[in-house]
């Protein structure tokens, strides 16, 4: 997961001449893709600490708000995961046999299935 931040914005910092370009092609998650991607290392302040922390942000000029991602989000306390409740399977095929699922998952027994 990436940080976005407008042109806009960036402008009004007064650092448009520290944006770079970057081969990344971004995509949103309905696939629609940005227009030609571009970073910028912004300097942001934790809102709660108010220490400083030094963040890439994809500028774009098609998106006027701000998106820290998911690391940045984790790795400034902003969330938190609590993964021991995180149970998550993709596999490439699709076929999964009583013998799969009782030799490779049989972690997955222990919980069950989830109601709600």
């Amino acid at each position: 997961m990436i940080n976005l931040i407008s042109r806009t914005i960036v402008h009004a910092l007064d650092r448009s001449q520290d944006i770079r370009p970057t081969s990344k092609t971004l995509r949103m998650f309905d696939r629609t893709e940005l227009h030609k991607s571009r970073v910028d290392d912004l300097t942001v302040e934790h809102p709660q600490t108010r220490q400083p922390h030094r963040l890439e942000f994809h500028v774009t000029d098609s998106h006027e708000q701000s998106i820290l991602g998911f690391h940045a989000c984790k790795d400034l306390h902003l969330l938190s995961v609590d993964e021991a409740h995180v149970c998550a399977l993709r596999l490439r095929d699709e076929r999964i046999t009583e013998e799969t699922k009782v030799t490779k998952f049989a972690f997955v027994r222990r919980f069950g299935p989830r109601t709600r």
